[in-house]
């Protein structure tokens, strides 16, 4: 998170890192509406694994800018890890998942992916990327 508050210096934004993480925190209290709709689909433990990015306007000097939250969840125990970044490349997933497989000592060996076809890559049997 401290390379990204940075970037947002270098781009005329003046708040301390702990304002980012008070505006964040403001994302993740507003998702919570929409988890208690969503329909889970229950798995075994170390099984599986999900990937998703969002979109996220933040304020910065008067301007907005736009940054792109990542977020992996552990399928059973819904244990999540959040990275950061102002692009939304391959190498920024990646940099997301090899983050999130350090934070959860592991990885599950099924990863799910929404947004394929935005991230740029289409999987050959669905969304499901085997990891082994």
């Amino acid at each position: 998170m401290a390379q990204e508050h940075k970037e947002l210096v270098q781009k005329g934004y003046n708040g301390s890192l702990s304002s980012v993480h008070r505006y964040l925190r403001a994302f993740k209290e507003n998702d919570k509406a929409a988890k208690l709709a969503t329909t889970r689909v229950e798995t075994g433990p170390g099984r599986q694994m999900q990937y998703d990015w969002k979109e996220w306007l933040l304020p910065v000097d008067g301007k907005l800018i736009k940054i792109y939250i990542h977020e992996v969840v552990l399928s059973c125990s819904r244990m999540k890890y959040y990275a950061f970044s102002l692009s939304i490349t391959t190498a920024d997933v990646i940099r997301a998942l090899t983050e999130a497989f350090v934070f959860f000592g592991g990885y599950a060996p099924e990863l799910v992916m929404d947004k394929w076809q935005a991230d740029g890559y289409h999987p050959p049997e669905g969304r499901y990327c085997p990891l082994q």
